[in-house]
């Protein structure tokens, strides 16, 4: 059995004092340690690991994109390559010492805003801006709509004229895809996947459902003999819904049904008489929630109601349906501008009633608060009591609230610029 080597000589050969003699030997078997003896041995066999180890590196670098580049190629473009490697330029430090509170943009008093990738996305009449989430604006791109609306999810963008045939579909902060359809556009949906739903006018048909894969492949097409008036595609793009309406002798009937992309038969149908819909959308959980013009309802993934929010006679003006609840804000007098605001959670229960002596322009539920945009300011709700409300001054002309989850910052959108704040 082989000797170790004593400590106190390898210190010295890492210290690089002495260097071994291959033709000493000592007492002990190991290599003697002479002054005057230079081997170099010790270093090129550390020089050609290391080598080998760089280029072992670069060529799994160099397999890794090779797939990636494969794997997503239905979303590369030109476009998206570019702001890559300008986004890849940047350091951290960079990009966070451009951060600021206010994005402005061309205006248009038709103009609409959405989040979108922790920024914000703005479409006009003539042209699409998309904000990074440190302000820095990533993407602008020139159109042509009348009456433009905006989708999001996670990861994609959807730009649609309505009662138009364009559609352009966004990732990365440009444009992967553009379609013209045959018939007007009434409602586009999309989800993480890149699945997408385009409701456009029929022929024969009241109402004709085109649904698209990430690939931006038709996988199936529903032509509708009732009015179909909104949609929601689950993230993972296992399910569909829509909801339609028809009348039949002076009764509204809302129709609720489900698909799963690919097949071309309903897995479940249901219908509510005297109802007509307004939105609809899944909730994490997977139940559904469906506003109609008298009231919000929770349905489990099976069809059967779980909850009911009666909303009376109230004056819908305007009304947010997103995953986490439901927030509607209705005129309380028709003689002045006073306003309610109502917000309800995920699962269809009333969290918030409160009375706003001003006009309303938008309000947003999050995590339990409740932001109200009205004249001139913000005022932030934490609970029910509108004695422990955050009063926010505004200067300036906005007229959508925007909640930002993480932060817990709010921003506000007008017709040619947003602002970002956050209460204390």
């Amino acid at each position: 059995m082989r000797k170790l080597p004593h400590v106190k000589s390898l210190l010295s050969l890492l210290r690089g004092k002495r260097r071994a003699d291959p033709q000493a030997v000592e007492a002990d078997g190991m290599p003697n340690i002479a002054e005057h003896v230079t081997d170099a041995g010790y270093y090129q066999e550390v020089s050609f690991r290391y080598s080998s180890a760089q280029v072992v590196c670069i060529m799994l670098l160099a397999v890794f994109l090779a797939v990636s580049l494969m794997t997503n190629a239905s979303l590369l473009s030109a476009d998206n390559f570019i702001y890559f490697v300008k986004d890849l330029a940047n350091s951290v430090s960079l990009r966070e010492s451009e951060a600021k509170d206010t994005m402005v943009f061309s205006a248009d008093e038709n103009n609409q805003h959405v989040l979108y990738r922790d920024g914000l996305a703005v479409l006009g009449q003539q042209k699409l801006t998309v904000f990074t989430a440190t302000g820095r604006e990533a993407h602008s791109h020139l159109l042509s709509y009348r009456h433009p609306r905006l989708a999001s999810s996670g990861r994609y963008l959807v730009a649609y004229d309505l009662g138009g045939k364009s559609v352009s579909l966004y990732n990365s902060f440009t444009r992967v895809k553009e379609i013209t359809t045959e018939y007007a556009v009434r409602f586009v949906e999309v989800c993480n996947k890149g699945y997408y739903c385009v409701i456009t006018d029929g022929a024969e048909y009241a109402s004709e459902v085109v649904l698209y894969d990430e690939s931006h492949r038709r996988i199936n097409r529903y032509r509708m003999e009732e009015y179909t008036l909104c949609a929601d595609i689950k993230q993972d793009a296992s399910e569909m819904m829509l909801v339609s309406v028809s009348a039949e002798q002076g009764r509204m009937t809302t129709h609720v049904a489900f698909a799963v992309p690919g097949k071309s038969e309903w897995s479940r149908r249901f219908a509510i008489s005297d109802a007509y819909p307004v939105a609809c959308h899944y909730t994490d959980e997977g139940n559904v929630l469906l506003l109609t013009t008298d009231s919000l309802r929770l349905y489990s993934a099976d069809g059967e109601l779980l909850n009911m929010q009666l909303l009376g006679e109230a004056d819908i003006r305007s009304f947010r349906v997103d995953e986490n609840g439901c927030v509607l804000i209705a005129r309380a007098n028709a003689y002045d501008a006073t306003a309610r605001v109502m917000a309800f959670d995920k699962t269809a229960n009333q969290v918030y009633n409160v009375l706003v002596e001003e006009h309303v322009y938008d309000a947003c539920c999050l995590n339990g608060t409740l932001a109200v945009l009205s004249e001139k300011k913000l005022t932030v709700y934490r609970d029910q009591s509108s004695e422990q409300a955050i009063v926010l001054n505004v200067h300036g002309n906005y007229s959508k609230v925007l909640a930002y989850e993480e932060t817990g910052e709010f921003l506000l959108c007008g017709e040619a610029k947003a602002i970002v704040v956050k209460p204390e």
